[in-house]
Protein backbone atom coordinates (compact mmCIF):
# COMPACT_ATOMS: atom_id res chain seq x y z
CA UNK A 1 0.00 0.00 0.00
CA UNK A 2 1.29 3.31 -1.14
CA UNK A 3 1.06 7.04 0.81
CA UNK A 4 -1.06 9.67 -0.23
CA UNK A 5 -1.44 13.04 0.19
CA UNK A 6 -1.58 13.36 4.66
CA UNK A 7 -0.50 10.03 5.12
CA UNK A 8 -3.78 8.63 3.59
CA UNK A 9 -3.35 5.51 1.40
CA UNK A 10 -3.96 5.96 -1.69
CA UNK A 11 -4.60 2.32 -2.70
CA UNK A 12 -7.81 -0.01 -1.45
CA UNK A 13 -6.81 -0.28 2.15
CA UNK A 14 -6.95 2.15 4.64
CA UNK A 15 -4.87 1.76 7.97
CA UNK A 16 -6.81 3.10 10.86
CA UNK A 17 -5.23 2.07 14.90
CA UNK A 18 -2.73 -0.37 13.02
CA UNK A 19 -6.24 -2.08 11.49
CA UNK A 20 -6.73 -2.35 8.22
CA UNK A 21 -9.82 -1.22 6.49
CA UNK A 22 -12.38 -1.52 3.30
CA UNK A 23 -12.34 -5.48 2.57
CA UNK A 24 -14.21 -6.24 5.91
CA UNK A 25 -15.95 -2.78 6.92
CA UNK A 26 -19.92 -4.07 8.25
CA UNK A 27 -22.51 -2.49 10.34
CA UNK A 28 -21.68 -3.44 14.20
CA UNK A 29 -17.43 -3.46 13.94
CA UNK A 30 -16.82 -1.20 16.16
CA UNK A 31 -12.27 -0.25 16.43
CA UNK A 32 -10.51 1.49 19.07
CA UNK A 33 -8.56 5.43 17.75
CA UNK A 34 -5.80 4.81 19.92
CA UNK A 35 -3.42 7.37 18.25
CA UNK A 36 -6.33 10.24 19.70
CA UNK A 37 -4.75 11.76 22.72
CA UNK A 38 -6.28 14.33 25.18
CA UNK A 39 -4.03 16.21 27.57
CA UNK A 40 -5.27 15.34 31.65
CA UNK A 41 -8.46 17.15 32.24
CA UNK A 42 -8.48 18.37 28.53
CA UNK A 43 -10.41 17.40 25.40
CA UNK A 44 -9.38 19.41 22.35
CA UNK A 45 -7.26 17.50 19.59
CA UNK A 46 -3.72 17.53 19.78
CA UNK A 47 -2.01 17.96 16.75
CA UNK A 48 -0.30 14.84 17.12
CA UNK A 49 -3.63 12.80 16.73
CA UNK A 50 -4.18 13.91 13.39
CA UNK A 51 -2.93 11.09 12.10
CA UNK A 52 -5.93 8.67 12.52
CA UNK A 53 -8.35 11.08 12.08
CA UNK A 54 -7.27 11.63 8.82
CA UNK A 55 -7.27 8.61 8.08
CA UNK A 56 -10.89 8.34 9.51
CA UNK A 57 -12.39 11.26 7.12
CA UNK A 58 -10.64 9.57 4.37
CA UNK A 59 -12.01 6.16 4.95
CA UNK A 60 -16.02 8.27 5.21
CA UNK A 61 -15.11 10.15 2.39
CA UNK A 62 -14.18 7.17 -0.02
CA UNK A 63 -17.65 5.25 1.19
CA UNK A 64 -20.13 7.55 1.37
CA UNK A 65 -22.87 5.46 3.06
CA UNK A 66 -20.96 4.71 6.31
CA UNK A 67 -22.33 6.48 9.53
CA UNK A 68 -20.26 6.08 12.91
CA UNK A 69 -20.80 6.65 16.71
CA UNK A 70 -18.11 8.31 18.19
CA UNK A 71 -17.84 7.11 21.52
CA UNK A 72 -14.96 8.61 23.94
CA UNK A 73 -14.30 7.11 27.68
CA UNK A 74 -12.38 8.38 30.57
CA UNK A 75 -10.70 7.07 33.83
CA UNK A 76 -12.20 6.97 37.20
CA UNK A 77 -10.02 10.23 38.69
CA UNK A 78 -13.02 12.59 38.60
CA UNK A 79 -16.69 12.65 39.65
CA UNK A 80 -18.85 10.70 37.41
CA UNK A 81 -21.04 13.78 36.63
CA UNK A 82 -17.52 15.82 35.60
CA UNK A 83 -16.22 12.60 33.58
CA UNK A 84 -19.13 12.44 31.71
CA UNK A 85 -19.05 16.18 30.72
CA UNK A 86 -15.39 15.59 29.44
CA UNK A 87 -15.76 12.30 27.73
CA UNK A 88 -18.87 14.28 25.64
CA UNK A 89 -16.59 17.23 24.95
CA UNK A 90 -13.57 14.77 23.89
CA UNK A 91 -16.18 13.15 21.25
CA UNK A 92 -17.55 16.38 20.08
CA UNK A 93 -14.29 17.60 19.63
CA UNK A 94 -13.53 14.22 17.60
CA UNK A 95 -16.81 15.18 15.57
CA UNK A 96 -15.99 18.50 14.82
CA UNK A 97 -12.08 17.49 13.44
CA UNK A 98 -13.98 15.33 10.79
CA UNK A 99 -16.42 17.96 9.87
CA UNK A 100 -13.46 20.67 9.27
CA UNK A 101 -12.09 17.74 7.28
CA UNK A 102 -15.32 17.40 4.92
CA UNK A 103 -17.30 14.83 6.63
CA UNK A 104 -21.28 15.64 7.08
CA UNK A 105 -21.95 15.80 10.92
CA UNK A 106 -25.52 14.23 9.99
CA UNK A 107 -23.10 11.25 9.89
CA UNK A 108 -21.46 11.05 13.06
CA UNK A 109 -23.11 10.77 16.75
CA UNK A 110 -20.70 11.53 19.21
CA UNK A 111 -21.37 10.20 22.64
CA UNK A 112 -19.67 10.45 26.31
CA UNK A 113 -19.31 7.39 28.24
CA UNK A 114 -17.50 8.50 30.91
CA UNK A 115 -15.83 5.95 33.23
CA UNK A 116 -18.82 3.61 32.62
CA UNK A 117 -17.05 1.79 30.63
CA UNK A 118 -13.51 0.91 31.45
CA UNK A 119 -10.79 -1.35 29.67
CA UNK A 120 -9.51 -2.46 33.55
CA UNK A 121 -9.74 -2.45 37.27
CA UNK A 122 -9.28 0.88 37.49
CA UNK A 123 -12.37 2.25 38.84
CA UNK A 124 -13.50 4.97 41.60
CA UNK A 125 -11.31 3.61 44.81
CA UNK A 126 -8.66 1.49 43.05
CA UNK A 127 -4.97 2.29 43.03
CA UNK A 128 -4.06 2.18 39.41
CA UNK A 129 -0.90 3.03 37.33
CA UNK A 130 -0.73 6.14 34.94
CA UNK A 131 -0.54 2.91 32.04
CA UNK A 132 -4.11 1.49 33.12
CA UNK A 133 -5.52 4.77 33.65
CA UNK A 134 -4.49 5.78 29.71
CA UNK A 135 -5.66 2.60 28.36
CA UNK A 136 -9.49 4.17 29.94
CA UNK A 137 -9.30 7.11 28.25
CA UNK A 138 -10.21 6.69 24.86
CA UNK A 139 -12.30 7.43 21.70
CA UNK A 140 -13.82 3.97 20.35
CA UNK A 141 -15.63 4.16 16.72
CA UNK A 142 -18.36 2.13 15.87
CA UNK A 143 -19.99 1.51 12.40
CA UNK A 144 -23.65 1.68 12.89
CA UNK A 145 -24.61 2.32 9.20
CA UNK A 146 -22.96 0.49 6.03
CA UNK A 147 -24.18 0.13 2.88
CA UNK A 148 -22.75 -3.01 1.50
CA UNK A 149 -24.05 -3.03 -1.97
CA UNK A 150 -22.06 0.46 -2.09
CA UNK A 151 -19.01 -1.26 -0.92
CA UNK A 152 -19.27 -3.95 -3.41
CA UNK A 153 -19.43 -1.21 -6.11
CA UNK A 154 -16.64 0.20 -5.04
CA UNK A 155 -14.49 -3.28 -4.90
CA UNK A 156 -15.62 -4.12 -8.29
CA UNK A 157 -14.77 -0.79 -9.84
CA UNK A 158 -11.46 -1.01 -7.69
CA UNK A 159 -10.38 -4.50 -9.06
CA UNK A 160 -11.25 -3.17 -12.55
CA UNK A 161 -9.17 -0.30 -12.40
CA UNK A 162 -6.69 -1.99 -11.09
CA UNK A 163 -6.56 -4.67 -14.07
CA UNK A 164 -6.87 -2.17 -16.40
CA UNK A 165 -3.84 -0.32 -14.98
CA UNK A 166 -1.73 -3.60 -14.72
CA UNK A 167 -2.67 -4.34 -18.55
CA UNK A 168 -1.30 -0.76 -19.35
CA UNK A 169 2.18 -1.51 -17.86
CA UNK A 170 2.35 -4.76 -19.91
CA UNK A 171 4.58 -4.29 -22.72
CA UNK A 172 3.25 -5.13 -26.02
CA UNK A 173 4.71 -7.72 -28.32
Amino acid sequence: MHGGRDGVPSGRNINIAGQSFTDTLNEGYSFDVRDIYYDFDEYYIRDDASGDLNRLAALMQQFPSIQIELSSHTDARATDAYNNTLSTNRAKAAKEYLVRRGVMAERITAVGYGEQRPRNKCRDGVACSEYEHQRNRRTEVLITKFDQAVHQGFLSKKRADDSRSQTQLMPSN
